[in-house]
């Protein structure tokens, strides 16, 4: 019997990280591209009025004196229990399918005419440059800092490097609605 090939697995690795009125997703994938989306926050849980009181907004404390109420053994056997249970709680969350960049990952490649590194070798870097202290404005125009993405691989000298403007605030156009925005096509890389 010949057995079928392994498929790879779809994402090799995997970033987040925050930006105005969302977060970053970075994805590598099997056919060595970077996939990038933005995603929406949504409104943050109330989760205070249904425990008492405990004051909590989103998993952030409220009060300074707040503590974290302990996990009971009791408590993680039934939160075992109810694993499969999980699904309700993303069943209202807005799914971002096409991403807002898809980068190649093309020209790591030593020299040209050498191949290019493996997958299982590249890495994938992303940050926010934020200054503690910034010397522009307040408002949104301070707080829009590109995403800087960066590909490389001990197997090469070449480094890729990729600026990912911030998006702008979440603003729908006349007549559309967050559904309709997210059907639009990305924007090509470069405009």
């Amino acid at each position: 019997e010949e057995e079928a090939p392994l498929r790879p697995p779809a994402i090799e690795q995997l970033h987040v990280r925050g930006t105005n009125e969302g977060i970053w997703v970075l994805a590598l994938m099997f056919d060595r591209t970077v996939r990038a989306y933005v995603c929406p926050l949504g409104a943050p849980e109330d989760t205070g009025a249904a425990d008492g009181g405990a004051g909590t907004v989103g998993g952030a404390f409220a009060g300074a004196g707040d503590a974290p109420a302990p996990i009971l053994e009791d408590e993680e056997e039934e939160a075992e229990e109810d694993a499969g249970q999980g699904e309700e709680d993303f069943a209202g969350a807005a799914q971002v399918k096409t991403p807002t960049f898809v980068i190649p990952l093309q020209g790591l490649a030593p020299m040209p005419g050498l191949p290019e590194p493996s997958l299982a070798t590249l890495r994938l870097t992303a940050f926010a440059a934020r200054a503690e202290t910034r010397s522009i404005g307040f408002g949104t125009a301070a707080k829009q800092v590109p995403l800087l993405c960066v590909a490389s691989s001990p197997d090469s000298n070449v480094v890729l490097g990729y600026s990912l403007p911030a998006p702008g605030p979440l603003v729908a156009a006349a007549g559309l609605d967050m559904e309709a925005l997210l059907k639009l096509p990305p924007t090509p890389v470069g405009d």
